[in-house]
């Protein structure tokens, strides 16, 4: 025993040894530690002390994998719920209940999902980090019922199917749903045109039968809106985003039969469906009486 009086050791050895009759063997390191370390503080020792200190497994500081992925995991999640995105998911969405006809929800707003989905476009782009640069994946979606409504999405991910995914997700959004008003129920009333940027679209309404006489990009569009007779021509950029958004704010310009008879002030008369034994049609007078 060097370094200290020798009252001082006894004193701590007393400690110790009194520690021992009381406490239980399960806790004896830690309360005796405790001990220890009230009795110094009280009498303000100096010099050497009895200590005790529990093993820590030493973490290297350049291992960051876990972190990484952990904060990774856990933007997922948070994207996931930002998008609507179903929990628990695997690959793809998860299909409805096989018993029962109910549809299935998805999107932020819970949505029924639309019989039509196709992707426009796939792109890779790369996004600049502090790391440097990160690829990522961008994807173009429309989905539709077929019957007027239709809506687009766009999203971004490392993986392609996660970027489909946050893209419907995207597109069945209220927001993003639109409904356009069909003439006899396969093409549009009149011939419009738009423009967006480099690209402009021209529309033109065909007779029936002419099939949907367009680009790729459009014809999706067209398919998921529930247009069949169209006729399309693209000046400019190509570009699919372009293109998408010259076209949706092509088709919103168009008007319907009875707007434009409201605004003339005259009436809407179908020869046309009258004659072939249709109906009424776009009339708004009735042409029975």
């Amino acid at each position: 025993l060097t370094g200290a009086p020798l009252s001082r050791h006894l004193s701590n050895l007393a400690c110790t040894l009194s520690l021992r009759q009381f406490a239980h063997p399960a806790a004896l390191v830690k309360r005796t530690a405790a001990a220890l370390s009230t009795r110094s503080s009280i009498l303000g020792w100096g010099g050497r002390c009895m200590t005790t200190r529990t093993a820590t497994p030493w973490i290297d500081p350049r291992d960051t994998e876990g972190a990484e992925e952990a904060a990774a995991e856990a933007k997922e999640e948070q994207e996931d719920s930002r998008f609507g995105l179903p929990e628990n998911r695997g690959r793809g969405f998860r299909r409805g209940d096989r018993n029962s006809r109910t549809p299935q929800i998805i999107g932020r707003d819970r949505i029924p999902k639309m019989a039509i989905q196709s992707t426009i476009s796939i792109n890779r782009i790369s996004v600049v980090r502090k790391g440097g640069k990160v690829m990522k994946y961008a994807a173009i979606v429309v989905c539709g019922n077929g019957k007027g409504v239709a809506g687009i999405g766009k999203g971004k991910d490392k993986e392609v199917a996660r970027a489909v995914e946050k893209a419907v997700a995207r597109a069945h959004r209220m927001e993003a749903m639109h409904y356009f008003e069909l003439y006899d129920n396969r093409t549009v009333f009149h011939d419009t045109s738009a423009k967006f940027k480099q690209t402009k679209v021209l529309i033109f309404a065909p007779q029936q039968g002419t099939g949907l006489s367009c680009n790729n990009t459009l014809s999706l569009m067209c398919e998921a809106i529930g247009i069949k007779d169209i006729q399309a021509k693209i000046h400019g950029s190509n570009n699919a985003h372009n293109t998408v958004a010259a076209f949706w704010k092509a088709l919103t310009l168009i008007r319907t039969p009875e707007l434009v008879a409201r605004v003339r002030g005259k009436a809407v008369i179908d020869y046309a469906s009258l004659k072939a034994g249709l109906g009424q049609g776009q009339s708004t007078v009735d042409m029975t009486k």
